[in-house]
Parts: C-alpha cells; structure tokens; sequence
C-alpha cells in the first residue's frame, strides 16, 4: 500500500471513490486495519484533484484502478459485516432483561439461565459493537449513554416482538382472528346462518366477514384470495386446485298465485312457460344457468318478463300474480304452506341439485377459518 498511484480517475470511479469514503471512515474502528485506510482516503482524496496531470495514462490506468477500489469497498463491506452486523440476535434479547430488571442476577432468573451465561452474552454484545453498554455497580448495572441509545432502539423492538406473540397466542386460541366466507343469499340463509350462529356461540372474539355473491363472483373471489372458502351452488365448474364437497340438495320449482290457478293439479309440459309470463333471476347467477340447460335439453327456450337480482324479490312478484316464478322451493316454502302461492307439477321435474363447500387447496386458511370448516364439515359426516 506504500506505492503511488500514478493515473487519471473517470467520473464513474469518483463515484465508486466516494462510497470508498464512507467506508474507509466506518473502517476506522479496526486498529489492525486504521492506517491502510487512512492512507487510502488520502491517496484516492489527491488523484481525483490531480485529474489534467495524469490524463495521458488514462488507458493504462483505469482499468487497474477499478478493480482496486472494488476490492477494497467489498473487503470494507465484508469487515463491518462481520464486526457489526453478526452478532447473535440472542444477545438482544439478554439485553433487553438485563436493561429492564437493571441486574445480571435478575435478567438470569427472568430468563431461566445461569448468571454466567448473562454475563458472557452481554460481554459477546460489547465486544461485538465494540462499546460498552453497561456500568457495573455493587447492586447491579445501569446503562451508559451507548447503552441508552441502544435499548430505545431494542426496547421498542423486542417489545414488538412479544406483543406480536401474544397476538399469535390469542389467534391459535380463537380469542382473536377473522373467517371470510363467500355465499349467496341463498347458501347464507338455507345452509350456512345455523352454522355461523354456533360458531360465533363458541368463538365470540373471532370477526365473520360474508362477501354475498352469485356463485361466479364467488368462485372468482376465492381464486383471487378474497375469500378463504365458499358455499355455491351447483353448476360449478372450477379447476383442480378447488376441492368441492356437497354439503345439501335443493330443488328448482315454478310457483304462481291465485291468478294461474287454473294451472294448479295437472300435469305440464315445459313447453307451456314459453306461453307464460316467467320471472327468474338475472342471467350470471348458477340458479338460472343450471334451469335454462334443463329447459333447452328439453327443447324449451323462455324469454322471463323479469329478471329480478334476489330469489325472494321473485317470491314477491308471484305473490301479486305478476308471473310465473321460477326459484329454489326453500325460498317459497313458507307461501307454499300457508297458500299464497302453489307449485306448478310437470310430467318430469328437475332434477336436484346440490349446495356445495369449495375451497382453494392452494391458499393456507386462517386458524379460524379451519375451525369454522372442521364444523361444517363434522355435520356433514352426522348428516
């Protein structure tokens, strides 16, 4: 390093150069390594000021010199990692107690270790920083001004950490989390509201989140990791990273009121809603997809005088004799009872379909989430 550099420095290694410089004055705590650096500093400092006197060896030279200055900024960067930046998380953690119960004895017995073994962790921690944190006294240690700032610092840090813990803790204990569920208006009402009911019973602190939607927009809502599960309803087709258990069947009727009653007790034939008045849902919805197949399988093409977003907005269109109403019979059922409305018979009726569960088994579930599932899915197995 007694050698001088005799060449011109480009711009591009000035700003290499000025990196250098930082690093030579972080470096200047290692005393095996203070004078080379320093004597670096000065010597880079006087070449990027000497540049008209050294242009003629600009081709010879810069090359050369890139490749030293690259040198030293990786050697400085490789020594301040090792004297600062490797010391053992541990040793923090030791000197938070020691910080906070003001005692070597004291942070021992707070940690369930030996008081030697406090002692060698803190000394690990001053040696590593190369500065002493702690002064000594007869009845124990108080912080020195390093000390001090460092624990603003670790204090803040730690304590994070542990209330971090402890949220983890509530949250693996159901005493805080959140489920997000997606359903329609009817897998809410006719399959999953029981179920919601027990499990905020059981799990008072854990927040329910429904996003209610068709079950186009709830498939869509699950792929897009918005949801942790759905319930939908059959039709679904869906790719192999969804699991999809049935979990209830259903059953697609027409109803009317007093108004077609002329209708009620024959035996009909589908061709005859392309005379009526229909009201179904709108057209996104798995209800009227799967009954629109049925119909065209049987050659019957329907043209609904209204489309209606919610089953028991149709419920109450029938009820005022506006039409046909075609819906899931658990929404009518109550009209159907008490004689408000009644079921148009068909020589063939459509067939059941099923309410399913659908999950993604590429997305991990909440705690909560998995024991609002495990209870799902334990009543399917009483079922």
């Amino acid at each position: 390093m007694n050698k001088t550099w005799s060449f011109f420095i480009t711009d591009s290694a000035k700003s290499v150069i000025s990196y250098a410089y930082v690093f030579v004055a972080q470096m200047l705590v290692n005393k095996y390594t203070r004078k080379m650096y320093i004597d670096v500093y000065k010597q880079t400092k006087n070449l990027v000021k000497s540049k008209k006197k050294y242009e003629k060896n600009i081709i010879l030279g810069v090359y050369k010199h890139k490749i030293m200055v690259y040198n030293l900024l990786m050697e400085s960067r490789l020594a301040i990692r090792r004297d600062y930046m490797n010391v053992n998380l541990e040793y923090y953690k030791i000197f938070y107690h020691v910080a906070t119960e003001h005692s070597i004895t004291g942070a021992a017995k707070k940690l369930c270790i030996s008081q030697p073994a406090v002692s060698q962790a803190v000394k690990q921690l001053e040696q590593g920083l190369g500065i002493e944190l702690f002064t000594r006294r007869a009845k124990g240690v108080s912080l020195t001004r390093a000390g001090t700032l460092l624990y603003s610092y670790v204090g803040n840090g730690y304590e994070t950490i542990l209330a971090g813990e402890q949220q983890l803790t509530k949250m693996m204990n159901l005493e805080y989390g959140e489920v997000r569920i997606g359903a329609s208006d009817m897998t809410l009402q006719f399959y999953l509201l029981p179920y919601l009911e027990k499990f905020h019973q059981l799990y008072p602190e854990i927040k329910v989140t429904v996003t209610n939607a068709p079950t186009p927009q709830t498939i869509d809502h699950l792929n897009q990791g918005r949801i942790d599960f759905g319930v939908v309803t059959k039709p679904v087709e869906v790719d192999s990273q969804f699991d999809v258990f049935k979990v209830r069947k259903i059953q697609d009727v027409f109803v009317a009121g007093d108004r077609f009653q002329d209708l009620q007790g024959q035996k009909l034939d589908y061709s005859i809603l392309e005379k009526l008045p229909l009201i179904c849902l709108e057209g996104d919805t798995s209800t009227r997809a799967y009954v629109n197949s049925y119909l065209e399988k049987n050659n019957v093409e329907v043209t609904p005088e209204f489309e209606l977003a919610t089953s028991e907005m149709i419920v109450q269109f029938a009820k005022r004799n506006l039409g046909i109403g075609c819906v899931v019979r658990d929404f009518a059922r109550e009209q159907l009872e008490n004689g408000q409305l009644f079921e148009l018979q068909f020589k063939k009726r459509i067939p059941e379909r099923d309410m399913c569960l659908i999950i993604d088994n590429r997305n991990s579930m909440s705690v909560a989430a998995t024991k609002l599932r495990e209870l799902l899915e334990s009543e399917m197995l009483h079922e």
